[in-house]
């Protein structure tokens, strides 16, 4: 009889462990789920056996995974974050840096080339909203009614108002246009 696969189980595996350490065995409201954890069984390298593997079990893996490889959730009223290095690489090229040597290795490789823009948070997880964006959502400025387009140009023009000649020195040029 042909061994059972199932489909990405490692990865499954992977992700439904990092869900149930961080809190998600509480969110499990049903004692046969929680059972089917505890049933599975792993080989002397860590593997599971997918003969282990109930459907119901399968199928609560495969929504984890799933979770992972789609876009965060996104609302105008709703500062998101990438839940994983998995759903953050549908959107970024990224390199994992575990060691002062590979760091090291990084820095030396991307120090002096151009084309390439680094910025920097303190929380991997946190996606590339610029200040305007964070104030709009955490200062409920979406409430009135106004566009977030609509406060960015009503910004451009106060700025370019009241500090043109500042602009133009240091762009080193003369500003035009709307």
């Amino acid at each position: 009889m042909a061994k059972r696969e199932i489909k990405n189980l490692a990865l499954k595996i992977k992700l439904t462990k990092e869900f149930l350490e961080n809190g998600g065995v509480k969110r499990i409201p049903d004692p046969g789920l929680l059972q089917d954890f505890i049933n599975t069984r792993f080989d002397k390298y860590g593997d599971a056996d997918p003969e282990s593997i109930t459907p119901r079990l399968n199928a609560f893996m495969t929504g984890q995974l799933e979770i992972h490889t789609s876009p965060p959730y996104f609302d105008q009223e709703h500062l998101s974050e990438y839940i994983s290095f998995i759903q953050k690489g549908l959107f970024f090229e990224q390199q994992n840096v575990e060691t002062k040597d590979q760091f090291d290795q990084f820095f030396a490789d991307f120090h002096n080339k151009e084309g390439f823009v680094f910025r920097g948070q303190r929380e991997a997880k946190w996606r590339l909203y610029n200040k305007a964006q964070r104030q709009w959502i955490n200062d409920g400025i979406f409430n009135y009614d106004l566009s977030y387009r609509s406060l960015l140009e009503q910004m451009i023009s106060l700025g370019r108002e009241r500090f043109l000649e500042q602009i133009q020195a240091t762009l080193g040029k003369t500003v035009t246009g709307k």
